[in-house]
């Protein structure tokens, strides 16, 4: 698949504090990827390089080929969608949508038809003559979402855009977003902490930490085979253990879900990498309850998530958990400081 957004060897300091380190970058045409990592990791730095806001200190941006390292916001043809929507308050949402067209070499009619057909796309049709402060968070995100896409750019930069909207019309809105771009097949960048988000919507996830690149891949790479420990801690809910009983002491992870809790009988205790534990606490999580297990070394706590039963788990009762083997993560050479 084409290239479409390249990033060769950014780096960008605030005075001592270097915020990005030689970081590389590729987003594929039709693709959609997100930048995920904790706060202060430089993710926010990153997209306003992209963008054109921020220049970098050195390294070179490339779309479709061309450098655009030198050139500002307006002339790098990208849709911008923020979490504050950043909408005109005195003007319809039509008008709203018109206004990034204004600029371009589109005619009135031209221009016209297609925020119709952005509304169209959007399911905002109906509030075309409505003004944001009538609109609620999601459909306002809606109209910024077609503003953006309404000069058919080239790359579309997402700065957390569903960070502010409640939990049920987040959810919601991602899916919309996630479909609306594979409709319209323009590649997407965005900039999340939220790794449910990540998950859900990213065809790619590149981890930042601390300006660089930790991991990069599919959401099932890094879920599955995170490469460090930051990744693995970040990313999910990973046990990380190092006891000689468990892999000859090598630090190793292991995801709660992964983790098998049955009843401590003599079948299941002959069971390869099994031991006793006392369960010392259920926490209730809706749909599946976490246990916090104490092997019976009485220092090793290890935690599972399971399928709630309030009658099977019981706090202080003795059970046989068993870590699969095929499911451990390794990191060699690391500690877990």
């Amino acid at each position: 698949m084409t290239v479409q957004l390249e990033l060769r060897n950014i780096a960008k300091s605030y005075g001592d504090n270097q915020v990005l380190a030689d970081l590389d970058l590729r987003c594929r045409k039709g693709e959609f990827l997100v930048i995920l990592g904790p706060s202060g990791c430089g993710k926010t730095t990153l997209l306003s390089i992209i963008s054109g806001i921020l220049s970098p200190d050195s390294g070179r941006v490339f779309s479709g080929g061309r450098d655009i390292t030198s050139l500002p916001p307006e002339k790098r043809n990208f849709g911008m969608v923020f979490q504050s929507y950043a909408l005109f308050p005195n003007l319809r949402v039509v008008d709203n949508i018109l206004y990034g067209l204004k600029r371009s070499q589109w005619s009135k009619t031209a221009a016209l038809d297609r925020a119709l057909e952005l509304m169209e796309l959007t399911g905002i049709s109906p509030l075309a003559d409505r003004y944001p402060a009538t609109l609620s968070g999601g459909q306002q995100q809606r109209v910024a979402l077609a503003r953006a896409l309404a000069p058919k750019p080239e790359v579309l930069l997402l700065d957390e855009p569903l960070s502010s909207l409640d939990a049920k019309v987040r959810s919601s809105l991602a899916l919309q977003l996630r479909e609306l771009q594979r409709r319209t097949g323009v590649a997407a960048v965005m900039v999340t902490h939220d790794q449910g988000e990540a998950f859900s919507m990213a065809d790619r996830i590149v981890l930042l930490n601390k300006g660089r690149v930790e991991q990069e891949g599919t959401p099932e790479q890094l879920y599955g085979k995170p490469a460090s420990l930051f990744a693995a801690d970040f990313v999910g809910r990973m046990n990380i253990l190092s006891v000689s009983s468990i892999n000859d002491g090598i630090l190793t992870g292991i995801r709660y879900e992964d983790v098998q809790v049955s009843a401590p009988t003599e079948m299941t205790l002959g069971k390869p990498h099994t031991w006793v534990a006392r369960i010392e606490r259920v926490a209730f999580m809706g749909q599946f309850c976490r246990l916090e297990l104490l092997l019976n070394d009485f220092s090793t706590r290890i935690f599972a998530d399971v399928l709630f039963d309030k009658d099977k788990y019981k706090e202080q009762s003795l059970v046989a958990i068993s870590l699969p083997r095929d499911r451990w993560c390794h990191f060699s050479g690391e500690t877990d400081a």
